[in-house]
């Protein structure tokens, strides 16, 4: 009996063992990366972390990321990650997890992008080398689906667009919510004459995504000359940008 006890705790060890050494590119894989539209150049490490070269997310080129467990997770079913991002687009912190229930989710997280390497963004934004800001306590998605968020989203675009919309506005921001099963980042701000700007990008995990911004209120007129140019439409006495352009129109 004993020596059939110490087999088992001989066995448990060898695969904890294995659990522990298997390559983080594994991991990975195992974890549902690839299905969520992730891929990469090289993956260098284990179970227990690494660094990820090369990260995409479809064709968008993210960078390299650093990883460490936190062993607990493995508890849950799950894995759960320290990471640091660095990419052309941006740089980011944050605790990212993904379950066997399907679950996936970034906790505790800082991101911030970089509007001249972001695409979608409208010339005027990449021109601007404006900055834009995410952070929060929970992301979680279910099966592609935002199921909750709980954040907060800021910008400087618009201070830094004075010649084409004019002094005075205040930065943008916003709270991050789930808008039905799609993560909702929305940007907004109104100038002291009363003009209006709303953006915002909704996107499923690994799926389709959008981005709109909506100008109203009070529109000076030059602002019928220079949001055409901006790749804005006339819209029902507003003006809209949307990428992609055949986007559906988001509820207003």
């Amino acid at each position: 009996m004993m020596r059939f006890l110490l087999l088992l705790v001989l066995l448990a060890g060898f695969i904890a063992g294995l659990i522990v050494f298997a390559p983080l590119s594994v991991i990975l894989k195992a974890s549902g990366a690839e299905s969520r539209g992730l891929s990469w150049t090289s993956v260098e490490g284990t179970l227990s972390g690494g660094k990820i070269t090369g990260l995409k997310a479809g064709s968008d080129l993210l960078g390299d990321a650093t990883l460490k467990l936190n062993p607990a997770s493995l508890l849950k079913l799950g894995v759960e990650y320290d990471f640091n991002w660095t990419g052309p687009s941006g740089r980011g912190t944050g605790k990212a997890s993904a379950f066997a229930s399907g679950a996936a989710q970034l906790r505790d997280f800082q991101m911030e992008l970089d509007f001249a390497a972001l695409e979608g963004a409208a010339a005027w934004l990449r021109q601007s080398g404006g900055k834009a800001r995410l952070n929060g306590t929970l992301v979680r998605f279910r099966k592609g689906a935002c199921e909750k968020a709980d954040g907060q989203s800021w910008s400087d675009a618009l201070s830094r667009n004075s010649v084409l919309l004019g002094p005075g506005w205040p930065e943008l921001s916003g709270s991050l919510s789930c808008d039905g099963d799609m993560l909702l980042i929305p940007l907004q701000s109104t100038s002291p004459l009363g003009t209006q700007l709303d953006a915002a990008a909704r996107f499923r995990l690994g799926g389709s995504g959008n981005i709109e911004a909506r100008v109203s209120g009070v529109i000076p007129q030059q602002f019928h000359y220079g949001l055409p140019l901006a790749g804005f439409l006339p819209d029902a006495g507003t003006y809209v940008y949307r990428y992609p352009t055949n986007a559906p129109e988001a509820p207003r």
